[in-house]
Formats: structure tokens, sequence, C-alpha cells
């Protein structure tokens, strides 16, 4: 990607703008910093025809901002992101990315893109064929809902990680704070509404002046419905009640609804996790719960998970459409049941399924499933097959916010934490769900290895534990309760798993932001 940040901003600057520009400066002394300052001279830009129509400083901006990274590439910045740390790594990974606050828009506060890159000019097209009613607010003609609708099934958009650029949202500034991972801080000052209330009409303050006061209120009431939702103090009679069926036919794959609602694919001829879930009310509750408290829209998860579709659909659905879930599945069947899943469910767009098996070291990994357990694809006995592996840190090479890891897998546990090393030593991941008491597993360790595995295991999670992470168990509500230690976690646990959680994850962002004094850049002369 192109070694340029812009900036479009207009006639008069706050010192936030200021500030933002001089700390993009300041952390990228070998790249160019264009300012494009309101009136722009036209210069066979796509989208200069509409510049005169645009009827508000924000409105322009959207426009600018495509038209430069069209013709220059780079990474566009909103004049009031702050930027924590240099875009190379970025830069370097991806040809395109964005990320998105609440998993349901993208936000075009930040945008990196090479020069003509096709999801670039697929905005640009949009605009083109379906010119803008400009007389609605910019969200819905020029803003994030023309980057739904382009970039909502384009799986090449790497839509990045939320607190990668928006720890907080924009009704959550009486709270800032920035993760350690965080490459930007988003101050959700919207730079052009000085200039945009100046020529707005009563009708139009009015409705700007309710939506403000409207939606937090109704952003609240959902969150809450959501809480009350999801503590189910009694699955098993509802389930009843609802005449969910006590029987499915034996076959190779089968439908059946979730508790949660999803319409999931599993193997029929499967004896161990299939009748569990099929048959069974909620699989795992506590851990269901605690992954709907964990979640929002825009996060990334990360599954290394046997027990097929149900995990990953809940996940899905937590995270929304421009949040991402990477499962990790190695056994084949349950690759093709996963991809079948995401379509059914209308999740493919975030779901993002790898048949690689997640060890130390890359390579290859010879793996037995039995038919008869197909979630189990370390059992003695069954289909041989030769399967490719991988390492997260190979997988997840740049350090990026990653709020779940999910581990179930049997007695590779350790090996996937030892492939982790570096995203587990630098606190990428806020959470690691790992499954440690699976009776199965360990009878098997106990058996056949003299339980090398199983204290390998235990010494991964406490060398985490010494450092960087606590040990937790789950309440009935999903809820942590933290623990001095592995041992102790163990022995109060009540559930197969237990969570790990990362330490100090979050750092004070900008505390309060008052009137600040106004300021004019003129750019210079080769920026336009």
């Amino acid at each position: 990607m192109e070694r340029i940040i812009h900036f479009t901003v207009p006639k008069t600057l706050t010192s936030i703008n200021i500030e933002c520009i001089e700390l993009a400066r300041n952390l990228h002394p070998t790249w160019e910093i264009k300012v494009w300052q309101d009136p722009m001279r036209p210069d066979g830009y796509p989208l200069e025809r509409y510049w005169e129509k645009a009827n508000s400083g924000a409105q322009l901006s959207d426009l600018l901002r495509l038209d430069v990274l069209h013709r220059w590439g780079g990474v566009y910045v909103d004049g009031d992101m702050r930027l924590l740390k240099p875009l190379d790594n970025l830069a370097d990974k991806f040809d395109f990315f964005i990320a998105s606050h609440d998993g349901i828009v993208p936000i075009n506060a930040l945008i990196g893109a090479t020069k003509t890159h096709p999801a670039i000019q697929a905005l640009i097209d949009e605009l083109l064929l379906n010119e803008p009613d400009w007389s609605v607010p910019p969200d819905r003609t020029t803003g994030p809902d023309i980057f739904v609708r382009a970039l909502k099934w384009d799986r090449g958009a790497t839509v990045l990680p939320r607190e990668t650029f928006y720890s907080y949202g924009p009704t959550e500034t009486h709270s800032r704070r920035n993760h350690r991972h965080s490459f930007g801080e988003h101050l959700w000052e919207y730079s052009w509404k000085g200039l945009d209330a100046a020529t707005a009409t009563p009708a139009r303050r009015l409705r700007s002046a309710a939506k403000r006061a409207i939606k937090p209120a109704l952003i609240g009431g959902f969150r809450l419905w959501h809480r009350i939702k999801s503590l189910d103090p009694s699955p098993s009679e509802k389930s009843i009640q609802s005449g969910q069926p006590r029987f499915y036919p034996v076959s190779d794959e089968i439908v059946f609804k979730t508790a949660h609602g999803f319409s999931v694919l599993a193997d029929g001829n499967d004896a161990n996790l299939t009748p569990a879930i099929v048959l069974g009310d909620y699989y795992e509750l506590r851990e269901d719960n605690f992954v709907r408290k964990t979640l929002r829209g825009g996060d990334w998860v990360i599954g290394a998970d046997s027990s097929g579709a149900s995990f990953c659909m809940l996940a899905a659905q937590s995270v929304r459409s421009f949040g991402r879930v990477f499962s990790y599945a190695p056994n084949p069947a349950l690759v093709k049941l996963l991809f079948k899943s995401a379509a059914m469910n209308g999740m493919h767009n975030r779901v993002v399924v790898r048949p690689v098996a997640l060890r130390e070291v890359a390579g290859a990994v010879p793996l037995a499933i039995a038919s008869e357990r197909r979630d189990d694809v370390q059992a003695g006995h069954g289909e041989a097959v030769d399967v490719p592996c991988v390492t997260l840190d190979q997988e997840f090479p740049i350090d990026l916010p990653i709020k779940l890891l999910k581990i179930d897998a049997e007695d590779a546990a350790a090996a996937i934490l030892k492939g982790a090393r570096r995203l587990l030593e630098r606190r990428c991941i806020d959470f690691v769900l790992i499954k440690v008491l699976s009776e199965v597993a360990l009878s098997r360790w106990r058996r056949e290895l003299g339980g090398s595995r199983w204290n390998e295991l235990l010494a991964q999670l406490n060398l985490l534990t010494e450092s960087n992470y606590v040990a937790c168990t789950l309440a009935n509500d999903g809820s942590l309760v933290e623990h001095n230690g592995v041992t102790v976690a163990l022995d109060k646990s009540e559930s197969r798993h237990l969570v790990l959680v990362a330490r100090d994850q979050y750092a004070a962002g900008v505390e309060t932001i008052g009137d600040r004094d106004e300021a004019i850049i003129k750019p210079l002369a080769d920026t336009q």
C-alpha cells in the first residue's frame, strides 16, 4: 500500500484537527501527509461532478476521501482520529482495510486502500450509478450506508477488529479508553458538524436533536433486553414446552434448530456430539452465556473448536455482519457442515473456515477420525488422514485486538497455545475459553500417555497465569469468577471450560474534549 496519509478538512480547523494531523506526521516520518482542504480544484476525479451538489461538509468529505484514495492510494484518516501507533504493519499486510464500531456498518473514518483498489472503485460506481438524494443525511447517502451495500458480501475486503480504531462508540464517549493494541482513537468529534449546523434547516436540526436523544436510550434498552433474554433459568422446561424433538433420523447430514434459533447441519451418524446438541437443550449453557456477554459487533473470534457449527453460529451472530469468526476445522466432514451451516444462516460473509489443524509448528499432522465420534480427531482408531497444520502466530502476524480464542481440540490444546506464543505474550487475545475437563480426553491422556499431555497443558496454563492472564471459571449466567491460579480454578469449576482473562488491556483515552481554539491551515500547493 502507498505510504500516504490523507486528511480532508474544512476551511476552518479546530485544534483537534491540528493535533491529529501532527500526531500522524510524527508517527510516520517517511510517509507523505496530504491535507485536502475545501475548496478543491476539479482535476478529473471520478466524483467531482457531485462536489458542488453536496449540501454539507460531511457529504463533501465523504466524496473527497474516495476520490483521493482512488487516485493516490494510501490511508484516509478523519480529522478527529488520533493515531496511536504507526500504520506500517497494516499497510504491509493488507491492500484494503476498514473497521466497524458496532459490526453493523463499516465506519469510513479510517480507510486504507491501494490505488484504484476494486473496493474503492465499487463504492465510486455505486455513487455514479445511483446519484444520492442530497437532502438526506450523509450517513445514508455518501457515508457508512453505501459501505454496507458495497462491502457486506465482499470476502476480499479486510474488516479489522472493532478495537483497532473504535475501542468506544459514539454513545460511550463518557468512558474513553483504548485497547493496548489499538492503532487509533476516534474521538467522535464530527469535525464538519459546525459547518453543517450553520446550513441546516430547522427541521433537520430538530431531527438531529431527537436522534441524539432517542438513539442512546434505544441502544441501552436493547442491550438490557438482550442480557435478560440470555439468562434462561429453566432452559429444559422452555425447550420441552416448545416441542423440541426427542428423536432424529440417522443419516449423513441432518438439519436441526439449536436452542439459540440457528438452523445447523450435523452428522447424523455421529454418536457423541450430535445427540447431545440435537436432543439436549443447551449443550454448554455457561459458555454460551459468556459468549453473549463478552462479544460485541465488530469483534474478531478464533475457534479451534471440534464441536462444529453451534458455537460458530452463536459467535457469528454476536459479532454481526462486519465482525469475523475464524474457525479452524481439521476434520473434512466438519468443514463441509460448517460451510453449509454458515450459508444457511446468512453468515457466510463473516465466518472464515480454515480446513487446517492448529499446532505448535507449521507442517502436516496425521489425524485419525472415528466415524462414531466426528468431533474427536485424535481418536486412536478410525480413518487416518493427513491434514496441513499452521500456528496462530503465523495466521495472525500483526498485533491486533482479538476478543476471544476458544479451544476445544482434545489433546492438541497445549500445542495450540504454544503456536500462539507471541499473541498470548503480547496479550493480543482478551479471553481464552479452553476445554480442560473432558472426561474422555483425561482418561485417554492418563491411560495412554502417562499424563504427559495433561501435564504439558497444565504447564502452559500455569505459565500464562503467572504473567499475563488470570484464571477464571464460569457461573451459570456466564459471568466470570476469578481464582488464584489454575489449580484452584480446576477444583472450583463446574463446567468443562476455564477462561483465561488478559490483564490490564485498556489505557485511558482522551478524558474530555472541551471547547478548543480554532485555527486555519492553508494546504500546501502540491497537496491537490
